[in-house]
């Protein structure tokens, strides 16, 4: 535009048919839903969001509120059968209208068969990080999730008559935020859900745009390039492979039609539903409204839609870079002379030489999950604390108490020692307890 004398005139520039569908994607997507919610009526803090989702679900309570109590006898060697047991006895399985009080009341109480860790937070927050990722594993005997790549969300693959474990998964997936942000809980347990499933969770409508997150490969290696070229004759047919590895049409007699520059959006369009949402494999948007619909009986939808896609991944998840002078400086460190200091700095030592992996398993040894809260290490309550053990001796296993977010540490002689303690029992086994 230019101005004068006050006055607005808009200039007349000429578009190619692609700069102006990359116009108006950009102008839908800067118009959606979540743009205006964001934008006009909601703040921008995360952290104020989540003070206003605290309040409505506290406004859930009812005064005769009261805890269901829920023990789970768990076996680690065969952690997801045992688990699905307890739950099918404790009747979380169930579809009813009790469902929405039994799942907001549950307290937790789990228990480690053979061993003698004591529940008071730290087992449960393991539990549901080994369990979610074992439910989302697409190596799993379940096979109910699976991702394009590992750096890709979770989509559900919509395996017939699994709506009851879809709706299941919702109703965790719920609780895990109903715990962490009306009782503090610090429930991240670390997984990635497709923009698919989270769109679907706020009330948006995911698309072929969605495939830069969930599909990266595919956007990068097809999308991206036919926006940017000219497919007329290059030989590319309306038909693509499915999650299955399958040959697919993505229309009716779709592998003898050819895209070219006048269909080539349909194509993007058509792949973009293949691969984010099945297709005409009906059960994946089957399974995602399942998801939904257990995501709601515990957590009202309604109340995440000032939320945004990746605010909303944050709220189950946590943060996945662990920043180690964010973590050092907002570490409580028991008192004691030069010498244990000198321990302490050793563990840092060890720490920053540990890969992200590694970093995220001391983590989940310390902690029992292998994320920290949105915001940063300032925001882990308790604080993350680090105290010498003098009941330990110096060629000790470091010692763990996920409840309280404290790393027990012996008077280790050298730096050699510390570290292969601490490479043992965080990195290599990393769970269980009673270790000595």
């Amino acid at each position: 535009t230019n101005q004068t004398k006050g006055v607005k005139v808009m200039e007349q520039v000429s578009f190619t048919s692609v700069d102006m569908y990359k116009f108006f994607s950009l102008l839908q997507l800067k118009l959606s839903q979540q743009y205006f919610r964001k934008k006009l009526f909601f703040s921008d803090s995360f952290e104020a969001k989540q003070k206003e989702l605290k309040v409505k679900l506290t406004a859930l309570k009812s005064s005769s509120f009261s805890a269901y109590i829920c023990r789970l006898d768990i076996d680690r060697n065969n952690l997801f059968s045992s688990a699905m047991n307890k739950f099918v006895e404790l009747r979380l399985l169930d579809d009813g209208e009790n469902q929405s009080s039994l799942w907001r009341r549950a307290y937790w109480k789990i228990c480690f068969n053979n061993e003698q860790g004591v529940d008071s937070g730290g087992l449960t927050r393991e539990f549901f990080s080994l369990f979610l990722t074992e439910v989302f594993n697409p190596k799993s005997d379940q096979k109910l999730f699976f991702n394009y790549s590992t750096n890709s969300g979770y989509i559900p693959t919509g395996r017939e008559k699994r709506g009851k474990t879809y709706r299941f998964v919702g109703k965790i997936l719920a609780k895990v935020i109903w715990d962490s942000v009306v009782d503090g809980k610090n429930y991240q347990v670390g997984i990635k859900l497709g923009n698919t499933v989270l769109k679907s969770l706020l009330n948006m409508t995911s698309d072929w745009h969605d495939l830069k997150y969930d599909c990266e490969e595919v956007y990068k290696s097809k999308i991206k390039w036919i926006m940017e070229n000219n497919v007329d004759d290059v030989g590319i047919v309306f038909s693509d492979v499915d999650m299955a590895g399958r040959e697919v049409e993505l229309k009716k007699g779709g592998k003898a039609i050819e895209v070219t520059e006048r269909n080539k959006m349909e194509y993007i369009e058509l792949l973009g539903h293949m691969k984010l949402k099945g297709g005409n494999n009906e059960g994946v948007s089957e399974a995602v409204e399942n998801i939904v619909k257990g995501f709601n009986t515990v957590v009202p939808t309604e109340y995440l839609t000032h939320f945004g896609v990746n605010e909303l991944q944050w709220l189950i998840s946590g943060m996945e870079e662990i920043d180690v002078a964010d973590w050092r400086k907002n570490t409580v460190v028991g008192v004691g002379d030069a010498r244990w200091l000198e321990v302490v700095d050793w563990f840092w030592t060890c720490v920053e030489g540990f890969g992200d992996e590694e970093k995220r398993k001391v983590l989940r040894f310390v902690c029992g999950t292998p994320r920290i809260p949105y915001g940063g290490w300032q925001n882990l309550s308790p604080k993350f604390e680090i105290v010498r053990a003098s009941d330990l001796k110096p060629n000790s296993l470091p010692r763990s108490h996920t409840c309280f977010h404290r790393l027990d540490l012996p008077l280790y002689p050298n730096f050699q020692a510390l570290q292969e303690k601490l490479t043992y029992a965080a990195v290599e086994c990393g769970t269980g307890f009673a270790l000595t």
